[in-house]
């Protein structure tokens, strides 16, 4: 089964990847383990992500390293949408697809009979979820209802659904602004 990590630097206080020795053993660790018991992994990340990697020899931890995250326009506020790299990356692959973060293990196979799989539900609490009604104008139809999903890890096995998630929360990120979204 595929997955992917993925780690978007720009969000950082530093220009260049610099991260906690426990930070990176988790991350290597996370890939071994998957490629171990589940499947192949890749790392999706920005230039500066990968030339950590490839300078300090990890590359071998996962299966491919793909440099894409540079791509990211700059539009889009690092700090405000902190998770941009993993929509990104999460739009380049093909379903059926698992996101892993890096401090996240699975320490065993795993076998999903169900299209959707996130490891928990969340509140709505507006410091992680602010009400903005700019973003139902844009999710016109969306259940607001529902609790959010978690995305520390997570399955997707419907094509359509990945398609229509990150156009959405995409197209939101390139187009929210303090004044409205404009399309």
């Amino acid at each position: 089964m595929n997955a992917f990590h993925s780690i978007w630097s720009k969000p950082s206080k530093n220009s260049q990847y610099s991260p906690q020795y426990f930070e990176i053993l988790t991350a290597v660790l996370s890939a071994l383990e998957w490629k171990k018991h589940n499947g192949r992994i890749s790392m999706v990340c920005d230039s500066s992500v990968a030339d950590f990697l490839y300078s300090n020899h990890l590359e071998s931890a996962w299966d491919e390293i793909i440099i894409s995250l540079d791509d990211i326009p700059d539009s889009i506020n690092p700090k405000n949408y902190w998770a941009a790299g993993k929509l990104f990356a999460l739009s380049l692959f093909d379903t059926p697809i698992v996101g892993i973060d890096t401090d996240f293990i699975v320490w065993k196979k795993l076998n999903f009979k169900v299209p959707l799989y996130v490891i928990h539900k969340e509140e709505l609490t507006p410091e992680c979820y602010p009400d903005l009604p700019e973003f139902k104008k844009l999710a016109q139809g969306f259940d607001f209802s529902v609790k959010a999903s978690n995305t520390a890890f997570f399955y997707i096995n419907n094509s359509n659904f990945l398609k229509l998630y990150t156009d959405t929360a995409i197209s939101f990120m390139k187009n929210y602004s303090p004044h409205g979204i404009s399309l």
